[in-house]
């Protein structure tokens, strides 16, 4: 349940499924591919959905754009088909269809290839569609979250729902440091007496992890391909790294963790998907007001979201439906279908 880019909030979701349809096919002529505009029973020109894996939202999203829109239906090209639940195999193939121009027009975005593959060409930019439709109000979102899945000032995937990731430390504490740099969070974690924790339960293997997911756009160069594991960045890193411990060992005497939050025994607590009341909880627990701190060791770009690829959208470069496309995205991101989801 791990990250991805930088900076904050938005509101919006998706949804999907796959439904029998008859079709007719109709060449569109000279193209550069083998794609054709293919029709519903209906009349309706059909849309591909190429995914992954199926969430029941997903399968709501599509069956509710299906029902109102007038001029497209969306099928589900689910990569995940007969899988028995193995993402990795079902990534693959999605993966292979891609770049072999054989996916659908909608794309299911997965946060480990986004970058190579929007660096790639195998995403369009949504912006061009964004500012040609009289439609749609860009200032109704979050302009923070929608600058970080920025790549080259091309917006390439278009979020609807996401997790804010963040530490909270008490006031009494962290007053007015919101960020750690390097430095520091080795001087914490160099200060900690036998039993005390900078992080709940944090592992050597955790924190690698995490900075490898928030920040390996400083550690990959996705246009050439070429890798750096030798900058004063990625040094940084890993001494921080050094001073975690390498596993968490269970002990079932352990003061509980609300216990060493009031004692100054965990300095920060980490959790995703915050609300209102589950920030009252944890100022309950350490019995004060509470600070949000960056991450420590993180890049400087800020606080990190997590993306849901059941939430989060492409179009595929190749699609030779562009508009219809358009259309689906700008159908989940609105305002109707967003209070519809959550009655």
């Amino acid at each position: 349940m791990r990250r991805v880019r930088m900076i904050f909030l938005l509101l919006v979701s998706l949804i999907f499924g796959l439904c029998g349809c008859g079709s007719s096919v109709q060449k569109t002529g000279d193209t550069d591919n083998t794609r054709e505009i293919r029709y519903h029973d209906d009349g309706r020109i059909i849309l591909t959905y190429s995914v992954y894996s199926v969430s029941s939202e997903i399968t709501k999203a599509v069956n509710e754009f299906n029902k109102v829109n007038q001029d497209y239906y969306v099928e589900i090209q689910n990569f995940g088909e007969g899988k028995n639940n193995d993402i990795s195999a079902a990534i693959l193939d999605f993966d292979l269809a891609l770049v072999n121009s054989q996916a659908g027009d909608i794309l299911q975005v997965d946060e480990s290839s986004y970058e190579k593959y929007a660096r790639m060409g195998v995403f369009d930019d949504l912006y061009p569609y964004m500012e040609a439709d009289d439609e749609f109000d860009i200032s109704k979102y979050w302009e923070n979250v929608i600058a970080a899945c920025e790549i080259d000032d091309k917006l390439f995937y278009m979020p609807a729902n996401f997790n804010v990731n963040v530490m909270f430390g008490k006031a009494s504490v962290w007053e007015g440091k919101n960020t750690l740099t390097v430095d520091e969070t080795i001087e914490l974690l160099e200060g900690l007496q036998e039993g005390e924790e900078l992080v709940y339960h944090m592992t050597r293997k955790d924190f690698l992890s995490d900075m490898m997911n928030n920040a390996s756009n400083h550690f990959v160069n996705w246009t050439t391909g070429e890798c750096n594991f030798q900058s004063e960045q990625f040094m940084n890193v890993l001494k921080v790294a050094k001073f975690i411990p390498a596993e968490f060992v269970y002990n079932e005497n352990e003061e509980h963790y609300v216990s060493k939050l009031r004692n100054n025994k965990i300095l920060l607590y980490e959790k995703s998907g915050w609300d209102y009341r589950d920030i009252q909880y944890i100022k309950a627990y350490m019995g004060e007001d509470i600070v949000a701190v960056n991450y420590p060791g993180a890049t400087s770009e800020g606080n990190t979201i997590s993306l849901f690829s059941q939430h989060t959208y492409a179009m595929n470069s190749d699609s030779i439906v562009k508009e219809g496309v358009w259309e689906f995205i700008k159908f989940v991101l609105s305002e109707d279908y967003q209070k519809k989801k959550k009655s």
